[in-house]
């Protein structure tokens, strides 16, 4: 089964600011509570780029899987992306 979400939210920040928090991975267990991410980790040194290797700690619905994902997109101020599994098959 797959899920797709597509969301729209407006946010009373400069652009700048706002993507310089979404690429800062290893804070999203402060912001991203509803997830249910409880860690991430970054596995490669330098900065962050199309390619680097994350590591981000669940505990949702009983569950507490670890993924293992990838930054597949990273244009400054414009897009970012990720995309990861877990041993389960269950994706982000």
């Amino acid at each position: 089964m797959t899920v797709a979400i597509d969301t729209e939210v407006r946010i009373a920040r400069p652009v700048g600011e706002v993507y310089a928090a979404l690429i800062d991975v290893e804070r999203w267990p402060a912001w991203l509570i509803a997830t249910g991410i409880v860690k991430v980790e970054r596995l490669d040194e330098g900065p962050l780029r199309a390619g680097s290797r994350l590591r981000v700690g669940q505990s949702l619905a009983g569950r507490a899987p670890t993924l293992d994902g990838v930054v597949t997109v990273l244009a400054p101020d414009a897009a970012f992306g990720v995309q990861g599994r877990d041993r389960d098959g269950i994706e982000i």
